[in-house]
C-alpha cells in the first residue's frame, strides 16, 4: 500500500504501525499536495489532519473532502 502523508519523516514509524507496517509512505509539504496525490492516484490513501488543538477544524481539509467527495476512513 502507498500512503500519502503530511508532515516530517519522523512520523514514519508511528504511521506505519497505525496503518500497515509494510506501507510505502510518501511525504508531502502541505494538505493540498497530500490530497492531490490521492486524486492523481499517486497514493492509495492520504493522511491529513481535520482538526488541531490551536485552531480547531482545519477548513482546507474539510473543503477538499467536500469538494472531491472523499471519505474519512479513520478519525
Amino acid at each position: 500500500m502507498i500512503i500519502g502523508i503530511l508532515g516530517p519523516k519522523a512520523l514514519t514509524r508511528k504511521s506505519r504501525l497505525q496503518w500497515d507496517d509494510k506501507a510505502d509512505l510518501r511525504f508531502y509539504d502541505d494538505i493540498f499536495d497530500t490530497v492531490d496525490a490521492l486524486l492523481q492516484k499517486e497514493v492509495e490513501c492520504s493522511i491529513v489532519p481535520i482538526e488541531n488543538s490551536l485552531e480547531g477544524s482545519i477548513t482546507l481539509t474539510l473543503d477538499l473532502l467536500l469538494e472531491h467527495q472523499l471519505k474519512i476512513q479513520v478519525k
